[in-house]
């Protein structure tokens, strides 16, 4: 996965609110690509297949340093779909629980089981998907600028321009709504680092 420095979006923001405090500014980037992701759920990626272990019900699912997982898009053991409740739980952000044993009957040459997590950025992160970045960009830019520019009584506030760049990462959110089947940016964990 090939990853971009959230300060291009830092610096197309601080042009145009130079007297916006910096600190504000990178809580507002984190703010807003959080809620995007969670939102739209457009970032997804198939986890390494996990091989099942006679015996153990719980496994560890790892994202990327730069990426929390918010929930499990999809599951599938050996190709076959398992279903959330019927075949797993999901009781913590980074572990899928079976409702089965595996037995210790498993085909050496299964795929395993394969998870597919919708991920969101971490607050702390620096760099994000450089695919999802080209494609939200505008929409990430304005949301960042609107909510801004729109706080009340601020050396900042241009209420004006907010509204501007409001009404400008509205169409953004609706090209990410996951009901309205957009491109979405789906990856293999195979050579993420």
């Amino acid at each position: 996965m090939a990853t971009v420095a959230l300060t291009e979006l830092y610096n197309d923001t601080v042009l145009e609110l130079p007297k916006c405090l910096k600190p504000l500014i990178w809580k507002m980037i984190h703010d807003v690509l959080v809620e995007f992701c969670t939102k739209t759920q457009i970032w997804s990626l198939e986890l390494d297949a996990i091989r099942l272990r006679d015996g153990e019900d719980t496994y560890d699912l790892d994202a990327p340093a730069c990426a929390n997982i918010d929930t499990i898009k999809g599951v599938t053991n050996d190709g076959s779909t398992l279903y959330p409740v019927t075949h797993f739980t999901f009781p913590s952000k980074n572990e899928i629980k079976l409702t089965w044993e595996p037995s210790d009957d498993t085909d050496d040459d299964a795929d395993g089981m394969v998870v597919t997590v919708v991920l969101k950025p971490k607050r702390t992160a620096t760099v994000i998907d450089k695919d999802l970045f080209e494609s939200w960009y505008d929409a990430w830019a304005a949301g960042v600028k609107a909510r801004l520019m729109l706080q009340p009584g601020k050396k900042w506030s241009n209420p004006e321009l907010g509204l501007y760049y409001d009404r400008k990462i509205s169409p953004g959110h609706r090209r990410g709504d996951h009901r309205a089947e957009p491109r979405r940016i789906e990856y293999s964990s195979r050579g993420v680092g």
